[in-house]
């Protein structure tokens, strides 16, 4: 029978010695405040109205948190975790927030940008 005490031990080890936790983050904040700065924008009816300052300054944020990640790990890897975090959170949010379909091609589309983030370790 596996020891958990050993299995946990083994994962917080694997994650110590990982990128892949902090540029996960970085991605999944840059994706988030994209988000964000794509709804903002979305919903502004003219040119410096909130809406569109919102999205203006969230777009500054996801530069500085690109900017940031750039110096700390190599481009493809932020781009491809990024890009791949980015279909599955737009993927999700049009399904729960704005009644988008969902078909078998999205689900795909998850499949496969979950095993694109698993290849580029």
């Amino acid at each position: 029978m596996l020891n958990e005490h050993h299995l946990l031990d083994s994962i917080n080890e694997y994650f110590k010695k990982s990128w892949m936790d902090e540029v996960l983050l970085m991605a999944l904040l840059i994706v988030i405040v994209e988000q964000l700065a794509q709804r903002s924008l979305q919903k502004s009816t003219h040119l410096w109205d909130i809406d569109y300052i919102l999205g203006l300054l969230c777009y500054m944020l996801v530069g500085w948190v690109l900017h940031y990640s750039y110096n700390q790990y190599s481009i493809s890897k932020i781009n491809v975790v990024w890009s791949c975090s980015s279909i599955i959170i737009s993927i999700l949010l049009g399904y729960t927030l704005y009644d988008e379909t969902f078909s078998i091609y999205k689900i795909f589309a998850i499949i496969f940008s979950i095993l694109a983030i698993l290849c580029i370790q």
